[in-house]
């Protein structure tokens, strides 16, 4: 156990110095694997924005909700950063990603995520926090953060809402079984914006309703 840890390491180490040149290859390589491999239908590709900063907002049932954003995405991927939990970013077998993907873990998420949006990145965020595939054996028991409201309203960025239907089913966060018989649906919604508000103003009611709308507003793409 001990070599195999230590050959991730290096192999991390190997990705952290060569990230800028794999990057290049990390992208098309990520979308024909996605396509390659899984049944997947794409809608509403063209209510992405044309714009030089957005907030991407997606549920989170399966770690491949990653890899299929990233294929919708595929055109803005270079300019996009991924917010991620901080347990998933402690995840040894996830490494590879976080050396070859920008992120910004859990902490101070509102200011990171608000530079980055002024230096025109676009921003990966799953108001569910880490992947959570609801089911009678694993209900919902968490509600969503307000994290991402709180972003929404400080900075008047526009919102692009993505809902993604069946991945849970084809890798649940719960297992490694890949089922890849199931078909995955990644539905694009049309992009919208909160009016920015000052920080004073923005209280736990205001970003309570905020997340609620945030989450219907990718549920309802859904149905």
């Amino acid at each position: 156990m001990k070599k195999i840890l230590l050959y991730l390491k290096n192999f991390v180490l190997f990705l952290n110095r060569k990230r800028v040149y794999l990057r290049a290859w990390a992208f098309p390589i990520t979308k024909f694997f996605v396509k390659a491999n899984f049944k997947i239908v794409f809608k509403g590709l063209e209510n992405i924005p044309d714009t030089s900063s957005a907030l991407i907002v997606s549920n989170h049932s399966s770690y491949l909700d990653v890899l299929l954003i990233g294929t919708a995405f595929y055109s803005n991927l270079a300019n996009v950063l991924w917010v991620i939990s901080k347990e998933n970013y402690r995840i040894w077998y996830l490494k590879w990603f976080y050396a070859l993907y920008p992120v910004i873990v859990v902490n101070g998420t509102v200011e990171k995520v608000k530079k980055a949006l002024s230096e025109g990145c676009w921003i990966v965020i799953f108001p569910e926090g880490a992947a959570r595939w609801y089911s009678k054996k694993h209900p919902q028991n968490k509600k969503p953060g307000t994290g991402t409201a709180a972003i929404a309203l400080s900075t008047g960025v526009t919102i692009v809402p993505v809902n993604i239907h069946g991945a849970g089913n084809v890798l649940s966060p719960h297992s490694f079984e890949l089922h890849t018989a199931h078909t995955i649906t990644l539905t694009v919604g049309k992009p919208f914006s909160f009016e920015a508000v000052h920080q004073e103003k923005i209280d736990e009611t205001l970003l309570a309703n905020t997340t609620e709308e945030l989450v219907r507003r990718i549920t309802e793409l859904n149905q």
